[in-house]
């Protein structure tokens, strides 16, 4: 009698689609019927491509150039500016490297990192720019910190399974460091992207007097071309994620990953970033028509629903990238695994995981940031020493490398998402893939009654077998 859960006989649930995906992308197969998306959204682009490359056009660069080359501060000013951005890069590539050194302590430690780096960060801001001026930014960072600190307390015991999740994780990223090299070619291009659509945005602006209606399609055509960079990201580290967990073998997984990114499944990754820029359109648009300045505490619920959408978004596409689906069968699975019993855990892997990202971040923000703010002050604001000085300078490279720290960050969180959602999915092939990583990953997951279904099933016949 044949084994059941030999290689030759395993009966894998999904993981057949990944190979069905592939062949798409290679030619075979079903045009996706996302593709609609991806020509509505290559034809926004092209438009205002050339709209803000005629505008681009009209800008006296030789004489820009000029003034640049002859100001000596203007080129010490842009120098110290991408030496802090390549600071940050090293710093965010580093971290990985971090995380193996913590591994069985990774959540414990990030959190108190999370704590003391954001109860320090708020000591400085409001000692020295008093507290009617910081007074939001501490409540909305208290809300934040405590509701991390309470859900891994009161889910500490998830937390052993939430470090294996990304420890494996970790593991495949550290081999695979080409995905951060393509996280910040992405970012270049997103920045590039920005500025050149701003000379359109404002040229388009002028010319239709401010119209509501050109006013939204604008609002839409920024932000959706912005997302679309991030979910291409977040696709092609799925995309190489899922080939790791489920077909290994699978020749080159980034070639792989990055035909179906382009071909198939572009469409899939339009829409969904499409879906992610929906809040802030709607925040923008209300903001430029309405009420101007809007309520701080509202800004917050606002951002934070944002934040919510996206990381549904990257959910569905992450769906997208390991079975080859619509973006409409994703959000499918997505309804059957909040629906199913492994909905707790899906959660708490979420929210634990993410403390180390956030942790990472901040460190590495906070250290580029001040080199920053002291070659500035050594270099360009020559003869002050007020400690002023120096928190303007922290705040502005803060906030620059903050973006390219969270873009670097985010290959991290994708692979996360991926394995997890690998693991439990479709038990039996990542088992057959990765054995030492299943156990460990079933193992540490203690309560039996969060794993779904098909693990349960999968474990099941494990039994059978061993009796």
């Amino acid at each position: 009698m044949q084994d059941p859960v030999s290689k030759e006989n395993i009966g894998t649930l999904k993981g057949d689609a990944l190979l069905q995906s592939i062949q798409k992308s290679e030619g075979h197969g079903c045009i996706n019927p996302d593709l609609v998306w991806a020509v509505i959204f290559l034809g926004q682009f092209l438009a205002m491509a050339i709209i803000s490359g005629i505008e681009a056009g009209r800008v006296n660069w030789d004489h820009a150039s000029s003034i640049i080359s002859g100001s000596g501060i203007l080129q010490k000013l842009l120098g110290i500016i991408f030496g802090t951005c390549g600071i940050a890069m090293v710093l965010a590539f580093c971290f990985r490297y971090a995380l193996v050194c913590l591994e069985g302590m990774i959540v414990p430690v990030s959190l108190v990192i999370f704590n003391v780096v954001e109860a320090l960060i708020i000591v400085v801001l409001v000692s020295q720019l008093g507290w009617e001026a910081m007074q939001y930014l501490v409540i909305f960072t208290c809300i934040i910190v405590g509701f991390f600190d309470i859900y891994a307390f009161l889910k500490r015991d998830q937390i052993p399974f939430a470090e294996e999740v990304l420890k494996t994780s970790n593991r495949l990223l550290v081999h695979n460091n080409l995905l951060l090299l393509i996280a910040f070619f992405i970012t270049f291009l997103q920045v590039f992207t920005s500025i050149l659509w701003y000379m359109g945005i404002i040229s388009i602006l002028v010319s239709s007097n401010g119209d509501t209606f050109v006013v939204f399609l604008v609002l839409i055509s920024f932000y959706w071309t912005k997302n679309c960079y991030y979910s291409l990201l977040h696709f092609i580290v799925a995309s190489v994620t899922a080939l790791w967990c489920y077909s290994p073998d699978k020749g080159s997984p980034l070639l792989n990953a990055c035909g179906r990114t382009f071909t198939t499944s572009f469409g899939t990754v339009c829409f969904g970033s499409l879906v992610a820029s929906g809040i802030m359109i709607s925040q923008q648009f209300v903001r430029y028509t309405c009420c101007g300045d809007c309520n701080p505490c509202v800004l917050f619920i606002i951002n934070i629903l944002d934040e919510l959408i996206k990381i549904y978004n990257m959910y569905a596409l992450a769906f997208s990238a390991i079975f080859g689906w619509t973006y409409c069968e994703s959000v499918a699975g997505i309804k059957n695994l909040m629906t199913e019993g492994s909905a707790l855990q899906a959660i708490s892997n979420e929210v634990i995981t993410r403390i180390p990202l956030m942790a990472g971040g901040l460190v590495c923000s906070l250290g580029a940031s001040l080199c920053g703010s002291a070659l500035t002050m050594e270099y360009i604001v020559t003869g002050s020493s007020s400690f002023i000085w120096y928190l303007v300078f922290w705040v502005i490279y803060y906030l620059m490398v903050a973006g390219i720290v969270e873009v670097a960050l985010s290959v991290s969180h994708s692979a996360i998402i991926t394995v997890y959602l690998c693991w439990n999915q479709d038990p039996a092939l990542f088992n057959n893939s990765h054995p030492e990583e299943y156990a460990a990953m079933h193992e540490k997951s203690t309560c039996g009654s969060i794993l779904s279904e098909d693990q349960q099933a999968y474990m099941s016949i494990n039994r059978q077998v061993a009796n």
